[in-house]
Order: structure tokens, then C-alpha cells, then sequence
């Protein structure tokens, strides 16, 4: 099987026999005999799996990665780098449940202790998806960063999620233990535990007009870390952290315009499509938006925001030439107005209200790619956000080497184009974190 259009083939997946069964209308089966990936009628790699599920159409990409021990970095919860693979304990054609044994092997040579198998150089983490209904989707993450029993519950992150479709809105029933979010120059900040509901939009376009609109509104219990003192005294607070009910309305605007658009390159031997899946179109785009948003807590404070965010993104070359023939650019600038940083928690405390980015990816030769962005913070004089990638580009594959050095987080990333039923380049282990721009939480 492959998903080259030309030949030979960049990319196969090779096996001694193949057997596809249908098992339901909505899942079938592949049964596969020393199935091995193949790149460029040369490299050979096991795939080490005999069976693989397709749901709907649809495979999850573990089944299909190459890479036998995947490789993460953490260095807030886990040490650095660590090792991990994911097995399925449920795939079915409803629900499916991973596990993902993980071994943290930087802190365990680093570690003082005399046996790099001591308890907390081991971790594991999971996930689950199930699909209750056509419109009903239950969704869980589990995160444990050390075994040792005695430090067990400072160890654990957990999350739980039903999500229902109600029109072509989205209700998110939400719970969780220890969520950890990146609020720019404050850094890290976990949410020891939260319990509510989040209705969001989808993304209306108004008529002709271009212009993009989605809201969402939510209702939440929250305990977490606050620095007011005199909010702590009044809750007789021991720990730091406080409960408080929060309430939050927000509404998006956006339109893009396009400056400039240059045309593809579709003729030749490969239409394009050396070493990307589809031609590259040159591009000079304009972007524009606006978000407001009311937050209002029990303790009866308030934080009112709205920012507004202007930027250019630009594409230029084919990448079809050795060198010099593709660069990507953004440069953008997000201001914050009204209100103050008024919040009682510290994790969607609106402190970066004036901040810019901007990043550059640039072909050094033939299929290779680095990049860079980053984004400062002007009223902290600090980067709150710095991404390092380093990419080998291929018409049917590729792998992304990505690092944050603010968040202090990487992965390894391998993509395969074209297979409709895998479409799927997010990295095999990086810790999910989720970030907080003008006090607004990011979602799935």
C-alpha cells in the first residue's frame, strides 16, 4: 500500500499477506503478516503491529508509527527527556483506551538516588475516547509523573470531559484534578481542581462580509492558587489556594485579506510535489481580530478584557528547488484594553497586555526545514513563548523535531500524507498543556 501518485514510491507499507475484514457498518479490520514501512525503496521498518482497526475510516496514528519507543521532553513534571509507548487496552469500534508506560530517563541518571529504578523515574499516562452516542462523546486523560506511593497525589493530573452537540453548539461538561495551563510571563499555573460546564460556537462567517464570529460562555467551580491576601485570610486558607464559582462570556471576531497570491507550480515531473503533498501557493496575508471578554468570580471581583491583534503571514517560494526556495514569516502584535488584571487566581490573570510575535521557517537545503517564533511580552521584557523545529519535508512523509524553550517541552512528530484514514502530524508524547490568552482558556 501507498500513497505516492508516482513511481517508484517514496513510501510503502509492505506485508507478507493482508487480510481486511468488515466487523460493523462503521469498523473493519486489517490483519497484517511482517508488516515493515518502507522509505525510498530502501529503509525498512517494522511495523510492530498484526492488526489494525479502522473506525469510520479513520486509524488512530499510533497504530501506524515507526517509531518503536517514542521520545518526549518535560522538564517541568517529568526531568527532561523520556521514553513512552502506547498500547491499547479497549479499541473498538465506540471506545478506545490507551495506556502509555513511561520511563523518565533523564531525571533517573541525573537523580542522587543510587538506582536509576527507583519508583518516581516511572510514570505512565492515558487516554480515553467513546463515543456514547452520534452526538455524545465522553473524553479522559490521565498523567501520573512518578510512582512512588507516598507522593501519588502530587504526582497525578486528570481530566474528564462529556461532550454533547446541541445544534451546531457544543456543550462541554468538565472536570479536573490538577490541570496544568501556561498563562504567558506568569508561567505554569495548575488549577487543583475545577468542575463545570463550557458552551462554545462553532465559527459563524456573516454573509459576504468575511468576517468570522464565535463566542462561547461558561460556569465553573474553581480551587487554585490566588496571592490575596486578604481573600485567603477571609477563606481561612492554609494552602494558598482558594474556591471560588467563575463566569465568563466571550466573544471572537476575525476577518483575513489577502494582499497578494501567487500561483502553483503544477508542471513538470512531479506537478509541485517534491517534497511537499500538495504545491505550495506564495501568499501575502493580512490578519485581523478582536476578542472581548467578561469573567466575574464569587469572591465578587471582576476582569474585563478585550484585545485586539493585528499580523502578516507570508509564504514564499515553491520548495521545489535545493535551496532558498521556501519561506514561511509571521510577525503579528496583540494589545489588550479595558479593565485591569483584576482576577483573584493567578491562572487567567490578564498580565501580558501588550505583546508580539513573529517567527521565520526557512528551507536550508533540498527536503530540510528550521524554524523559529517566539513572542514578547512588553510589559514583562521577558519571552513568553520561544519554539525551535527542525523538519524533513517529504511528498509522502516527514518528521518534525519540535522544542519550546519557555514551556520546556519537545517531541518527535512523524507525518504521512495522503492517507486520508491516518491525518493525523501531532506528536506521540508531548504533555498536553493548555494556554491562557486574555484570561480566556484554550479548547479542544
Amino acid at each position: 500500500i501507498t500513497n505516492d501518485p508516482f513511481s517508484p514510491p517514496e513510501f510503502e507499507l509492505r506485508t507478507d499477506s493482508l487480510v481486511l475484514r468488515n466487523l460493523s457498518p462503521t469498523q473493519d479490520e486489517l490483519l497484517l503478516k511482517r508488516p515493515r514501512l518502507v522509505f525510498d525503496q530502501g529503509l525498512s521498518l517494522p511495523l510492530l503491529r498484526s492488526r489494525i482497526l479502522l473506525n469510520r475510516g479513520g486509524v488512530n496514528p499510533d497504530d501506524i508509527s515507526p517509531t518503536v519507543i517514542p521520545v518526549g521532553i518535560d522538564g517541568r513534571d517529568r526531568g527532561g527527556l523520556f521514553l513512552g509507548r502506547s498500547f491499547p487496552i479497549i479499541n473498538n469500534g465506540r471506545t478506545r483506551l490507551s495506556v502509555s508506560p513511561q520511563y523518565f530517563l533523564i531525571r533517573a541518571v541525573s537523580s542522587e538516588r543510587d538506582s536509576p529504578f527507583e519508583l518516581n523515574n516511572f510514570g505512565a499516562a492515558a487516554k480515553l475516547r467513546s463515543q456514547l452516542s452520534p452526538r455524545t462523546v465522553l473524553r479522559g486523560g490521565l498523567d501520573i509523573t512518578g510512582l512512588n506511593p507516598s507522593d501519588l497525589s502530587e504526582n497525578i493530573r486528570a481530566s474528564l470531559r462529556v461532550e454533547q452537540q446541541i445544534g451546531d453548539h457544543r456543550l462541554s461538561l468538565q472536570s479536573s484534578y490538577r490541570e496544568r495551563l501556561f498563562n504567558g510571563s506568569l508561567g505554569f499555573q495548575d488549577v487543583q481542581a475545577s468542575l463545570g460546564a463550557v458552551l462554545l460556537s462553532p465559527v459563524y462567517t456573516l454573509g459576504d462580509t468575511g468576517l468570522r464570529l464565535s463566542y462561547q460562555a461558561s460556569a465553573q467551580w474553581i480551587n487554585a492558587e490566588s496571592d490575596r491576601a486578604d481573600l485567603l485570610a477571609a477563606r481561612g486558607s492554609e494552602t494558598g489556594r482558594v474556591s471560588l464559582g467563575r463566569y465568563q462570556g466571550s466573544v471572537a471576531l476575525s476577518r483575513d485579506f489577502d494582499l497578494w497570491r501567487g500561483e502553483p507550480i503544477t508542471t513538470g515531473p512531479y506537478q509541485g510535489l517534491r517534497y511537499t503533498p500538495e504545491p505550495v501557493v506564495p501568499y501575502l496575508q493580512l490578519e485581523t481580530g478582536a476578542r472581548v471578554t467578561s469573567t466575574y468570580y464569587s469572591s465578587g471581583d471582576n476582569q474585563n478584557n478585550l484585545l485586539a491583534r493585528v499580523g502578516l503571514e507570508a509564504q514564499l517560494g515553491h520548495f521545489l528547488r535545493d535551496f532558498g526556495d521556501y519561506t514561511r514569516l509571521n510577525l503579528g502584535y496583540a494589545q489588550s484594553f479595558l479593565g485591569e488584571a483584576n482576577s483573584p487566581f493567578l491562572f487567567d490573570r490578564t498580565v501580558d497586555r501588550n505583546v508580539l510575535s513573529m517567527g521565520i521557517t526557512q528551507q536550508l537545503y533540498g527536503p530540510f526545514l528550521v524554524g523559529f517564533e517566539t513572542a514578547l511580552s512588553f510589559d514583562g521584557g521577558e519571552p513568553i513563548n520561544t519554539i525551535y523545529t527542525l523538519e524533513y519535508s517529504r511528498r509522502t512523509y516527514g518528521l518534525l523535531l519540535r522544542y519550546d524553550t519557555t514551556q520546556n517541552t519537545g517531541s518527535i512528530g512523524f507525518r504521512l500524507s495522503n492517507f486520508n484514514w491516518i491525518g493525523d502530524t501531532n506528536p506521540f508524547t508531548t504533555p498536553r498543556v493548555r494556554n491562557v490568552q486574555g484570561g480566556v482558556l484554550e479548547n479542544d
